[in-house]
Order: C-alpha cells, then structure tokens, then sequence
C-alpha cells in the first residue's frame, strides 16, 4: 500500500511538471510567432494648414488622364499630410491615374528658405498605380525641418495653369532613444518594426515596411490605409517605380 502511494504521489508530480512545461512551452511559441491577423493603424495629427492629399481646386479642371478614374492623383500620406520621417532620403509614393505620353515634375522645397532642393521630370507610361518617388543619396533633408513637395502633370505644356497635381509636407525627425532600441530589436519582426513605427507617429517609414509586406500580408496593408480614409482600390493598385530617381525596389 505504502508503494503504491508513493508512486500515485510521484505520478502525479511528474503530470503537473509536464502540464505546465507544456503550458509555458506553449506560451514561448506564441511569443515567438505573433499572430498575423495583426490591425495596424496610424494615429491621427494636426493639419498645421498642410495641403490637401488629393488633386482638387483649379489645378484639376477637366483632367488629362487618358482614361478617367474615380481616383485622382492622390499622395499615400497620413490624414494631415504631413509626413515624417527619420531617413534623410526618403521616398514618397503617390497613387496616379492612367496618364498617355505626359511628364511629370516632381520637386522638394525647403519652406523655411523657400529654395528648391530637388526637381526632377518623370515620363508617365499610361499604367495606373502607386508611384514610388525615392530622393537620391546627394539629397539629405536635415532633421527637425519641414519640407514641401509637389508632384505636377503636365498636361498641356504650353499652359502651366492646367497641370494636375498633388502636394504634402514631410518632416525629417529623431525617434526617442528608447524607441529606436526596440526597433533595432525587432530586426527579424518587419511588422513588428512597422507597428512600433506607427506608435512614434513615423509614416515614412511605417509605410516602406508595409509596402514590402503586402503580398505577404494584404489584410494589414488594406487596414493600414482605410485607418487614414485611403480607399481599397488604392490599396490593390500595382507599385510603379519611377525610372527618373534611379531607385530600386
């Protein structure tokens, strides 16, 4: 009797030992592997009189798209178009329509000094899209400035008043010390880094993770941008990149 006590007794220790290495063994994974029905959104910020994200007002007049869309020229930006971010040669991504045999002037103005840092043209190839727009490393905005940019179709180039074009802000800035060490630890967790990002209010490049990923995860990237009233059409548009920059995806 007495042995068969001590083995209950020591069966049952060996049961609850096993259980719970299981349980903890169980949570370690979950850790490991966060779930990818994962919601990111982008806080909402002050306008601080920053221009509209979409074509609008005279600039538009009847358009020059060669093949009319619900969707104008519109900037890939937070709801008050001022963008920041911590690279000082970011890019910039605009959804543009279907435009034949037309050019483009993309630029980037220093407000404070009202002096243009960049310009450059862009030949438009008649496919829709998101336009990736990534400034040279010559280019370096300087932290804690606001820079203007501007992308401008050139519809008719004898008339410079019936250009269609979209304009918005973007900030250079420096994430806390504390941020940026969770961020380096993330290396391995893109998500990870782009949720942390988008904590920080960093829309750069929150949105350059994002736009990595989204093959790979196309619900996180819709959500994304329905948290800043960018519709789902946008969201499953093509990227284009722009020749004229020289940049790589």
């Amino acid at each position: 009797m007495k042995q068969s006590t001590y083995v209950k007794k020591h069966a049952i220790a060996f049961l609850t030992t096993t259980v719970l290495l299981l349980i903890g063994g169980n949570r370690a994974i979950a850790q490991s592997f966060p779930p990818t029905s994962l919601s990111l959104k982008f806080p909402t910020g002050d306008s601080q009189g920053a221009p509209g994200r979409t074509t609008g007002g005279g600039t538009r007049r009847e358009g020059c798209s060669s093949q009319p869309s619900a969707i104008p020229l519109t900037a890939l930006a937070p709801t008050n178009n001022i963008a920041k971010t911590v690279t000082g040669n970011p890019s910039v991504y605009i959804y543009v329509p279907a435009y034949e045999e037309k050019e483009a002037l993309f630029r980037i103005i220093d407000k404070q000094a009202e002096e243009i840092v960049y310009e450059t043209e862009i030949s438009l190839n008649n496919s829709p899209g998101i336009l990736k727009l990534t400034l040279p490393e010559t280019v370096q905005l300087e932290s804690n400035m606001t820079y203007e940019w501007g992308f401008f179709v050139q519809c008719d180039p004898n008339d410079p008043v019936a250009d269609e074009g979209v304009e918005g802000w973007i900030e250079r800035t420096v994430v806390a010390p504390e941020i940026e060490s969770e961020i380096e630890q993330a290396i391995q967790n893109p998500l990870q880094q782009a949720q942390l990002y988008a904590e920080a209010g960093i829309w750069n490049e929150t949105l350059a993770l994002l736009v990595q990923m989204r093959d790979s995860n196309p619900t996180v990237w819709a959500e994304f941008l329905e948290s800043v009233g960018l519709t789902s059409d946008i969201a499953e548009s093509p990227l284009i990149l722009s020749t004229a920059m020289g940049d790589e995806e």
